[in-house]
């Protein structure tokens, strides 16, 4: 029996487990990478993200607040231990996969590397994450929001302050174990977190920053601002008790209601993952991880919001009379082919999905025909509501290149099957607001 592709590493200790639990759900487990090696019994970080061309070094070094009666020896040997650790350890991973970006390995051992590529020396962006857990209780036991963000602060010199770390090169995001859980739980898929990082790094740089309370209210004014810093102008000065305002907001509750559907979304890319992780697919197995990954990255880059609107219409073709779709993609040059197809109860699962998977290919070829502007399509066959055990097949093509002999095949499709006719096209635009307005 053949095993596994490969087996991922999960958190040696319990607050590293938990970072990547909250990092698997955030980025997927395609794209987060715990405990890698790049030595023998030599880790290389807690956890690296791979997505596109932004990497995350994140390093958790677990320890605990000092609880001596000298409150600021208690805050500089806190800061040494983790917070400078960490930052030397991210600076070290930096550099190793600069030098040695094919000897990054999964086990100590040294035997299953990286299955993801990093993206090129000359493309790549580099965010690095600190995670000082037990900051956050210290810090609001003395009556404080958590670490406060204060860019002209280096190092230890102030208690309970986070500015530049010294033992990494490039600005180093601290985070307690309260700012991280509301980020990575408000900024929920790659896209979100990475573009307030960006944003952040560049605000920071610039001398844009003065001061926030805490990462909690910097973020609760990044949304607040419609997803960004001011462009100019003096230095930011965020006020204290923002993201508790926020997150108290009538619309704030509703958005995050609407937001349960985009699950679906998530869960969808992450039943593809494991099921070629296992080689358990129905068709695809073979398919090598460097063609697979960019296709489901595609569907990873939709942010939160249209990952809900791309779930309220699929769920609802699902729940309804099925068919196919066309859906639009928040990328210019991709769109989503879906396809709800009923069951014939004489036929078996395989034959099913054999039937459905061909539906798939014919139906791109349509769709083409149909709107010759389409360029990427990634077509997802889904069964009803209701049907028996639960499926999906996905299939991707690049149209660009398609001859004008390939698309005349696809007209012919199209008028044999009535695929995409022209008075049944639709590309479904769901209309809706990230925070709706209330009654």
């Amino acid at each position: 029996m053949i095993g596994p592709r490969f087996q991922r590493g999960g958190g040696i200790n319990g607050s590293e487990r938990a970072l990547a639990a909250l990092a698997d759900r955030s980025f997927l487990r395609l794209w987060t990478w715990p405990n890698l090696w790049m030595k023998q019994n030599s880790e290389l970080a807690d956890i690296l993200v791979v997505f596109g061309d932004h990497v995350l070094i994140f390093s958790d070094k677990g320890a605990a607040y000092p609880a001596t009666d000298d409150a600021r020896l208690n805050w500089t040997r806190y800061y040494r231990r983790a917070i400078a650790e960490s930052a030397h350890q991210i600076n070290r991973a930096e550099r190793w996969i600069e030098r040695f970006p094919d000897k990054v390995f999964l086990d100590p051992r040294l035997e299953t590397p990286l299955p993801v590529p990093l993206p090129p020396l000359e493309r790549r962006v580099v965010h690095r994450i600190c995670v000082a857990p037990a900051a956050a209780d210290a810090a609001r036991a003395e009556g404080l929001a958590g670490l406060r963000l204060a860019p002209a602060v280096v190092g230890d010199a102030e208690r309970f302050a986070t500015g530049r770390v010294e033992e990494c090169r490039g600005w180093v995001h601290v985070f307690d174990q309260i700012t991280l859980d509301n980020v990575l739980s408000e900024l929920s898929t790659a896209p979100d977190l990475i573009a307030y990082l960006t944003a952040k790094e560049a605000l920071v740089e610039r001398g844009g920053l003065a001061s926030a309370p805490s990462e909690s209210d910097l973020l609760a004014g990044y949304l607040l601002n419609n997803r960004r810093f001011p462009a100019d102008g003096a230095p930011l000065t965020v006020a204290a008790g923002l993201w508790t305002g926020l997150q108290e907001h009538p619309q704030y509750v509703e958005r995050q209601r609407r937001d349960r559907i985009s699950v679906f979304w998530d869960r969808l890319i992450e039943r593809v993952y494991r099921g070629f992780v296992a080689r358990d697919l129905e068709l695809g197995n073979e398919i090598p991880m460097p063609d697979l990954e960019p296709i489901l990255r595609l569907m990873a880059a939709e942010d939160r919001f249209n990952r809900r609107l791309l779930s309220m219409i699929i769920v609802e073709r699902i729940e309804g009379q099925g068919g196919a779709t066309l859906i639009p993609s928040s990328s210019p040059d991709l769109t989503y082919l879906t396809l709800i197809q009923p069951y014939d109860r004489n036929e078996t699962e395989r034959d099913y999905r054999y039937r459905r998977a061909q539906s798939l290919q014919l139906r791109i070829l349509a769709a083409k025909a149909a709107d010759p502007g389409l360029r990427k399509i990634i077509a997802i066959g889904l069964g009803q509501a209701n049907a028996r055990g639960g499926s999906e097949d996905l299939a991707f093509a690049d149209t660009q290149a398609w001859s004008p002999e390939m698309i005349a095949h696809g007209q012919r499709v199209r008028d044999e099957l009535g695929y995409f006719r022209d008075d049944r096209v639709v590309l479904n635009r769901q209309i809706e607001d990230e925070f709706p307005e209330l009654d």
